[in-house]
């Protein structure tokens, strides 16, 4: 792909990108944008683009061995890694404001506390229904419908771990 046409793709690449974790974590973190900063020589263009498509993956290489971060499953990291990422980077950018990640550690147990506190009593009620000598199943499907009825909202949530 020549200088112009990786121009185009990496330009409409990198705006989606960006974009769409500017408007998915609502963060400043990408409200200096990446394309604006770039040197715009052919040359230059056409190293950025390679080396985007091999750190991507989508060279015919990399696809072939499943190299790139496209091909990486992110499910497998622990929530404690992203929230320390980003804790890292709410000190170097937003020291004065207190804004702070709580371990999973930490916020694992309170929920589950919460969790118990607000649903634990109509679950055992549930299991109590349903239990082999008395087989209540009205009484389970109204509870079931009470316990659906439950919501909890964690207003002020960055990284969610909540």
């Amino acid at each position: 792909m020549g200088a112009q046409g990786c121009s185009s793709g990496c330009s409409k690449f990198l705006d989606f990108f960006e974009e769409f974790f500017d408007e998915y974590y609502d963060t400043e973190i990408f409200s200096e944008r990446i394309w604006e900063r770039l040197d715009k020589d052919p040359a230059n263009l056409q190293r950025f683009c390679n080396k985007l498509n091999f750190v991507l993956g989508v060279n015919t290489w990399e696809q072939t061995f499943s190299r790139g971060i496209v091909h990486y499953n992110y499910r497998r990291i622990d929530e404690d890694i992203f929230g320390k990422s980003y804790e890292m980077f709410l000190a170097a950018n937003r020291k004065d404001e207190g804004i702070y990640y709580t371990p999973a550690a930490i916020t694992g147990p309170m929920a589950d506390s919460m969790v118990n506190s607000l649903a634990g009593k109509i679950v055992d009620e549930i299991c109590e229904a349903v239990d082999s000598q008395k087989c209540d199943f009205a009484r389970a499907e109204t509870l079931m419908g009470q316990l659906a009825e439950i919501r909890i909202a964690d207003t002020p949530a960055a990284v969610a771990v909540f």
